[in-house]
């Protein structure tokens, strides 16, 4: 769909997209407010999900991406209904705020091939207590993290190389932190606040 293309539908329930799709554009379903289930069929060719694409669909609990998705950008920032996500291989980049504000996000699998994470990519959320990082990963952008305060445990990957600012700011429970040695830069404020 192009960008806005069902934006504020608030009748929406339920989406089921063709195998045929290749992208979904910026603000597609944001505000879609009874939206609850999204389904991809068989052999999808979908490769993008654009900024804001389902923003603030409050009632989607759990999503199952298909292995073709190479780019996340912004897609699911305020679904506060959001309990988990399994992010398929595919996956090279999660871009800004992708997660930011899903206060119910539990637990994310972050598989394969994920290099970057973009600013506030999980920012807010707040139940995060269950977190992998790929060995793929090479940079955590500024906010990526702050306050997931429910976040305890943290084993940053042998190849990543920076932290920005703020990225954990706030994390009040982390408990552990093993950060490799081939980090070279750590923003300021990085670990902030996490008082525990």
């Amino acid at each position: 769909p192009c960008a806005a293309a069902f934006h504020g539908c608030n009748s929406l329930s339920a989406l089921h997209f063709p195998a045929s799709l290749t992208d979904i554009g910026a603000s597609s379903f944001g505000e879609c407010y009874k939206l609850s289930s999204v389904t991809f069929a068989a052999g999808s060719m979908l490769s993008t999900i654009g900024l804001n694409a389902f923003d603030a669909c409050r009632l989607i609990t759990s999503i199952t991406l298909p292995t073709s998705v190479i780019n996340i950008d912004g897609a699911f920032s305020n679904c506060s209904g959001l309990t988990s996500i399994v992010v398929p291989p595919s996956v090279t980049t999660i871009g800004g705020a992708t997660f930011a504000n899903c206060t119910n996000l539990e637990s994310v699998l972050l598989t394969g091939t994920v290099s970057s994470l973009g600013k506030m990519a999980f920012m807010n959320c707040t139940k995060l207590n269950s977190l992998n990082l790929p060995d793929a990963l090479t940079s955590i952008e500024s906010y990526a993290f702050q306050n997931c305060a429910n976040l305890a445990n943290l084993k940053v990957p042998s190849g990543m190389s920076s932290i920005g600012s703020c990225a954990f700011y706030g994390c009040s429970g982390l408990k552990r932190i093993v950060i490799s040695s081939t980090v070279t830069n750590i923003g300021d404020s990085a670990f902030a606040y996490c008082s525990t």
